[in-house]
């Protein structure tokens, strides 16, 4: 795909609104030339990892949020051409022994009691495991922001807001998830409503809260939980975190892949 154009007709193409009466959102080419896929909420993405499409084996990774994260690949972690989701080449693979992705602490990453989206997408390597797939604390014993868990074949999420128990979310599922198929995973806070989704479509762990979600300064743990106890056994891209914005508010189709990174 080419996306360099930056001007049509010697207009910006971030200025097009519309061409031929469409909505540019609508738009895919002009003259058989692709446009740039934007993100209308980019400035709100805190965290975009797993999205970069790395080389078979590759051990480097990075956040291509515009906070560019340190990430850090721990045990055999490694990009894995193999096995992909549609519109990648590749995806980060973890044999759940030792095995995690970390980002960097930040500010930015506080959700506070703001409307945001997290997601993803997974494919576990089998439907036995209880594995972390997303955490953000300082021990497998701690309670501290969101995490999303596998727990056989169901994909759970967790919150709290007062960090001694999981009192928004524990446990409360995503959906069903089957070995060796890769879904798309979201959970969303619109106000005081937490939605989760599964391939687009609203699980059954729903939450209501107006509390602020604890934070705490450790960092960012995919593939495992912090103290390494339930690894997960698979592949997973495309990680998006976004503070502010509630995504979806429905049931939706999935994004195109990879994420938009601007």
């Amino acid at each position: 795909m080419v996306d360099s154009v930056k001007t049509f007709n010697g207009i910006a193409v971030a200025s097009i609104k519309t061409y031929q009466g469409i909505a540019k959102a609508s738009v895919k080419t002009v003259n058989g030339i692709a446009l740039p896929v934007t993100d209308p909420y980019f400035a709100s993405v805190v965290l975009l990892a797993g999205n970069e499409n790395g080389t078979d084996g590759g051990t480097t990774f990075i956040d291509q949020s515009s906070y560019a994260r340190t990430m850090t690949r721990n045990g055999n972690t490694q990009w894995d051409t193999a096995q992909f989701p549609t519109g990648m080449t590749s995806s980060v693979l973890c044999d759940g022994v030792g095995d995690n992705l970390t980002g960097a602490n930040g500010a930015e990453l506080d959700l506070s009691n703001n409307s945001m989206t997290l997601e993803g997408m997974i494919r576990p390597a089998n439907t036995t495991q209880t594995a972390s797939l997303f955490e953000k604390r300082a021990s497998g014993a701690a309670f501290a922001y969101i995490a999303i868990i596998q727990i056989g074949t169901a994909l759970t999420w967790f919150c709290t807001s007062n960090g001694l128990t999981w009192n928004i979310a524990s446990a409360l599922n995503i959906g069903t998830v089957a070995a060796n198929t890769w879904y798309h995973w979201a959970v969303v806070r619109n106000g005081t409503s937490f939605v989760p989704y599964l391939a687009g479509v609203a699980g059954a762990g729903t939450a209501t809260s107006a509390a602020a979600i604890t934070y705490d300064t450790s960092s960012i743990f995919m593939g495992t939980d912090a103290g390494g106890a339930i690894g997960f056994s698979g592949w997973f891209s495309n990680v998006r975190l976004t503070n502010g914005v509630a995504r979806y508010t429905a049931n939706f189709t999935p994004p195109t892949l990879p994420l938009p990174t601007s």
